[in-house]
């Protein structure tokens, strides 16, 4: 993973307790199909990368397609960053 997803699955790891049960987070572990994050645990998860990397992910960006999974969110970072 690079240095953005490894952040990104710190946040996860302090949203989530037991995120790594089945194993440690990968960059492409399906963190919605395989029910790591609820709704509650999304939306703390925004608020806390939020925080971390001072951005502001827009609320129409609040997909399951961008949450899937370390990779999605990477990415969506990456994306939404760009344009500011």
């Amino acid at each position: 993973m690079n240095k953005l997803e490894v952040l990104i699955a710190g946040e996860i790891n302090k949203v989530v307790t037991g995120a790594e049960t089945n194993g440690p987070l990968t960059a492409t572990t399906p963190l919605i199909d395989d029910d790591i994050l609820s709704s509650l645990e999304l939306l703390q998860l925004v608020m806390a990368l939020e925080t971390a990397l001072s951005i502001t992910i827009p609320l129409d960006e609040l997909t399951g397609e961008n949450f899937s999974t370390i990779s999605d969110i990477a990415a969506l970072i990456e994306r939404t960053s760009d344009a500011d």
